[in-house]
């Protein structure tokens, strides 16, 4: 199940890498030839534990769905055994 998670979280982190701002961001640079890495670094600062943050916050959100999902089925199981 950790490993599914990790896998999952990996997919998400690629997908949201290549969301339509990073995209915008590279088509702009392409049009004036010239790259301000400085600028680069700057948003990567900032916007890496922000995702990071927002990562987390969606791994705890799937950890409670997994444990309710759980418990329902263990529910379910037990009303159908009387």
């Amino acid at each position: 199940m950790q490993r599914l998670l990790r896998c999952f979280c990996c997919f998400l982190f690629a997908l949201i890498a290549l969301s339509e701002k990073p995209v915008a961001f590279v088509a702009s640079s392409k049009i004036s030839n010239s790259v301000n890495y400085a600028d680069v670094r700057a948003r990567v600062a900032k916007s890496f534990p922000e995702k990071a943050n927002e990562i987390a916050n969606l791994i705890a959100v799937l950890q409670d769905l997994s444990k309710a999902t759980v418990d329902l089925t263990k529910q379910i199981s037990t009303h159908c055994q009387q």
